[in-house]
C-alpha cells in the first residue's frame, strides 16, 4: 500500500473526528511516511509498519470521543463514546457494550420511578381538591409521602449522575487498554 491510499483510506475512516483534528492526524502519519523515506524505506514498507489504516482511525475516533465525552457532559457524547470503544472489537462488544446498557437501563429506571412517585402524588393531590375522595386527609398525606419520595429520588438521581458518568468513562478507557494490550495499573 503506498502513501497516498494510506492516507485516503484513514482520512474515509476518520469520518466521525473533527476536520481539525482529521488534518493533524493525516499530518502526522505524512510525516512518517517522510521520515521513513529519508531512511530508505519504501512506501508499502512504512504502511506495513503502521499497520492497518482501518484499524488505527477506529482507535484515534475511539480516543477523540473519550475526550469529548470527558469535556462536554451528555448522553449523546457518553453514547458516540460507548459505541466507538465497542467498534474496536468482539471483546468489547461483550465487556463495553453490556454492562453500558444494564447501568443505562437502571439509570433511566430511577429516574422514571423518581417522576413516577411526584406524579402520583400530585394526582391524588387532585384528585383530594376536586373532592373526589372519601378521605380527603388521607389522600394529602399520600400526597405528601410520595411527592417527597419521589424528589428524593431525583436528588439522589442527579447526585450520582456526574460521578457516573466520569466512572463510566473511566471504565471505558480502562477496557481500551486492556484491549490494546496494554499494562494496566
Amino acid at each position: 500500500m503506498n502513501q497516498k491510499s494510506f492516507l485516503s483510506k484513514m482520512k474515509h475512516e476518520l469520518k466521525g473526528v473533527p476536520q481539525k483534528e482529521q488534518n493533524e492526524i493525516l499530518s502526522d502519519y505524512t510525516e512518517h511516511f517522510e521520515a521513513g523515506k529519508l531512511e530508505g524505506r519504501t512506501e508499502d514498507e512504512i504502511a506495513k509498519e503502521l499497520g492497518d489504516p482501518k484499524i488505527i482511525a477506529k482507535e484515534l475516533l475511539m480516543t477523540s470521543r473519550l475526550e469529548q465525552a470527558e469535556q462536554q457532559h451528555s448522553f449523546t457524547n457518553i453514547m458516540r463514546a460507548v459505541l466507538a470503544t465497542v467498534s474496536l472489537s468482539f471483546f468489547n462488544l461483550v465487556i463495553v457494550l453490556g454492562p453500558a446498557i444494564a447501568l443505562f437501563a437502571i439509570y433511566i429506571t430511577m429516574w422514571c420511578l423518581s417522576a413516577s412517585f411526584f406524579l402520583g402524588g400530585v394526582a391524588l393531590l387532585f384528585n383530594a381538591l376536586l373532592g373526589n375522595s372519601a378521605s380527603p386527609l388521607i389522600n394529602m398525606f399520600t400526597f405528601s409521602a410520595l411527592s417527597g419520595l419521589g424528589l428524593i429520588f431525583g436528588v439522589g438521581m442527579a447526585y450520582i449522575s456526574k460521578p457516573l458518568y466520569k466512572a463510566t468513562i473511566r471504565y471505558m478507557k480502562w477496557n481500551v487498554k486492556i484491549a490494546k494490550g496494554e499494562q494496566v495499573a
